[in-house]
């Protein structure tokens, strides 16, 4: 799944080697409506490195990435508990479109 991207192309940011601090997914794709979006996915860093900036710089790196390759667009995926990775999404002018919800087996 990591490395799976339906009719676009995928992209990767990593910080610190061999042993990375902050790394992130990102793919970009054309919409229906033709507009090119890349998305932000697997966004990590390392606990120690927390609130450092890291997170922001592999961000803007990958939506540099998918700019040179004509998006015009971003989105990403973040887990709803995740409030570090909320706040830092909101810093740099995401908002809300929706939630993922998933079924689970009716209880008897």
């Amino acid at each position: 799944m990591l490395r799976a991207v339906n009719e676009g192309e995928l992209g990767f940011a990593t910080l610190g080697l061999p042993n990375p601090l902050a790394i992130g997914r990102g793919a970009v794709t054309t919409a229906p409506d033709d507009r090119r979006w890349v998305g932000l996915s697997c966004i990590a860093v390392a606990a120690p490195h927390r609130r450092h900036g890291l997170g922001t710089l592999v961000c803007a790196e990958l939506i540099h990435w998918g700019h040179k390759r004509g998006a015009t667009h971003a989105y990403l995926q973040v887990e709803v508990e995740n409030t570090g990775a909320l706040e830092l999404y909101q810093e740099m002018g995401f908002v809300e479109h929706h939630r993922y919800r998933y079924a689970t087996p009716a209880q008897s």
